[in-house]
């Protein structure tokens, strides 16, 4: 993948849109590197600040829905930005092995590539869950975590409704069929954004249609509670997580709760909850600059501790 002007003119529009400040546009290097057995894809931002935040997208998205939080925050901060497994331009896993052990163990391998002192890890609802499941098996090795809309069993009308969208046709003629499709999906997302992002999500089939880049193939593969019982697994873990929490939720989703933020923190002993208005399960795409808001202020206090 390359970017170039192109990719500076869509993140400055995208930064406008957004309404949220950019101290300096630049784009980010593009990283492949094997880690364990799998080949991965990662943005890397750069930035000068000693402390390195590393990224996690929730399913069926790529490293690039934190485009605006990365640059927003990469003055302070090194920001690093996954594409998990079978997502955006990481490799499929040949033996479908999408569950939270395989996923936690990409991002020990991440951070031994990086080779970095006690990183921040962000993750957003399946990356949320990945953050929670390797933040339960080695907190020792983060300076603090931040889980957005993830850590409970999702409400049934969101569900339903997310299930809906994802079993909704999965080959267009054109990018826009995708934007028409996305913004029925959640309307509080600007059309144009859309464009620019769902760019780098779709690629084009041999007969020139156009289809999502996340692996498909194990939908409906694994059952619903084999899920269930990986995160009833999880919450009965989460107590081990020692180091500051920030549990994150939309004000308008309809798949993470007040309750559930409340249950989530109450499990994790250095844990608070905050809500980010106007935005509902997507909150860094429905409210970047809400987000980055929150999301400073947590970071400023690990750095008092610290």
């Amino acid at each position: 993948m390359t970017h170039g002007d192109a990719g500076l003119r869509s993140l400055k529009t995208a930064a406008e849109q957004s309404g949220i400040a950019i101290d300096e546009f630049v784009v980010p290097t593009d990283v492949q590197a094997i880690l364990g057995t799998l080949r991965f894809h990662y943005l890397d931002w750069g930035g000068s600040g000693a402390r390195t935040i590393v990224f996690l997208h929730g399913f069926a998205l790529n490293a690039h829905t934190w485009d605006l939080v990365c640059l927003a925050l990469r003055p302070d901060y090194r920001c690093i930005a996954l594409d998990l497994r079978g997502h955006g331009d990481s490799e499929w896993s040949p033996g479908l092995h999408y569950d939270l052990r395989s996923l936690a163990d990409d991002v020990g391998h991440l951070l031994d590539a990086l080779d970095v002192d006690r990183p921040i890890l962000v993750g957003m609802s399946m990356g949320g869950m990945t953050a929670l499941r390797f933040a339960a098996d080695h907190s020792d090795r983060l300076a603090g975590l931040v889980v957005i809309e993830a850590g409970a069993v999702p409400r049934d009308d969101g569900l339903r409704r997310l299930r809906g969208f994802i079993a909704a046709e999965h080959e267009h003629d054109s990018i826009e069929d995708f934007v028409s499709q996305a913004v029925s999906f959640n309307s509080r997302r600007d059309p144009e954004l859309l464009r620019m992002s769902l760019r780098h999500n779709l690629r084009q089939l041999w007969n020139g249609r156009w289809t999502w880049k996340y692996d498909r193939r194990h939908l409906g593969v694994v059952p619903g509670d084999q899920h269930v019982r990986a995160m009833e697994a999880l919450a009965a873990e989460s107590p081990a997580i020692a180091c500051p929490t920030l549990i994150v939720r939309g004000s308008d989703s309809d798949l993470f709760s007040v309750e559930d933020a409340e249950s989530v923190t109450q499990r994790i002993p250095s844990a608070r909850w905050v809500t980010v208005m106007s935005a509902g399960h997507n909150v860094q795409g429905d409210n970047p600059g809400g987000f980055v808001e929150a999301l400073g202020g947590f970071l400023s206090e690990i750095g008092e501790k610290s």
